[in-house]
């Protein structure tokens, strides 16, 4: 029960923009990500560089027709030249991946074609504007997302990690299932050469700091309702493991990429 206190809690507190984030790409929930990309825009205790994002991405919901053109514009928080750059930058693009394109038709006859594969238009060309002229200075964007080692948060690899974080809730959905045969397959398909490191001789000792670790996370407030319902039945399953033996729980760890990374933190490799 205290976990589901912990949660709704955690929940109670003001969206953050990685919250809104994650209810778009992973949950699928574009009214509730419409919804905390507004109210991080409109927050002023939000980092600049979070509120900036956060409009960069309503304005681009809005061109698409998600947000009807008659509702509020958070544009206003983005310079001119930027969206108007933007903007141009995706129409050439666009442009270009339509021409392109229509090079590729004879190709199928004619494999040996050198025409290169076309230019893929950007998803998010103003998010991606925002990030890049943002990022141009390091010092202060490390300042405003609390210091250098968030200045990673939603730029460059972000969607390599938002998407390793998807498969990686798939192999421990799989395997908290009983499907351990899917799971291995999921796990040699999407990371062919991870490798969990190998726990310390006291095992008993490391799967407590690794269960006090997930519980801990379990708290974290930026969780969607998914990777939350993930956890728990995580918890559920290793506490069972560790009724066995505390190493048992450790081998179920040691089948889950990312999750194992995050469970073993505090915890010292064996020398």
């Amino acid at each position: 029960m205290w976990l589901v206190a912990a949660a709704v809690a955690a929940q109670s507190q003001s969206p953050s923009l990685q919250d809104a984030w994650i209810r778009e790409t992973l949950d699928l929930d574009i009214r509730a990500a419409i919804q905390g990309y507004r109210e991080v825009a409109r927050d002023e205790s939000h980092p600049t560089f979070d509120r900036k994002v956060a409009a960069a991405r309503l304005e681009e919901l809005r061109r698409i027709g998600v947000i009807e053109a008659s509702e509020p514009s958070s544009a206003k928080l983005l310079p001119e030249s930027l969206v108007s750059s933007a903007e141009a930058k995706a129409q050439e693009t666009n442009a270009k991946a339509a021409a392109d394109l229509a090079k590729q038709v004879p190709r199928a006859s004619n494999p040996a074609s050198p025409e290169g594969k076309p230019e893929v238009p950007p998803l998010r060309p103003l998010v991606s504007a925002v990030l890049q002229t943002l990022s141009s200075d390091a010092p202060a964007f490390a300042a405003d997302r609390g210091g250098p080692n968030r200045t990673r948060g939603f730029g460059g690899n972000d969607t390599t990690r938002v998407l390793e974080r998807i498969r990686a809730a798939d192999i421990a959905r799989a395997d908290l299932a009983g499907k351990l045969a899917e799971a291995d397959q999921l796990r040699l398909r999407y990371f062919p050469t991870w490798k969990p490191e190998p726990w310390p001789a006291d095992k008993s000792a490391a799967w407590a700091t690794a269960r006090a670790n997930l519980v801990e996370w379990y708290q974290e407030r930026q969780l969607s309702r998914a990777e939350r319902d993930t956890l728990q039945r995580l918890l559920a399953a290793l506490d069972e493991d560790a009724r066995t033996s505390p190493a048992r729980a450790l081998e179920r760890m040691d089948r889950l990429p990312f999750y194992s990374e995050r469970l073993r933190a505090g915890i010292a490799a064996p020398r």
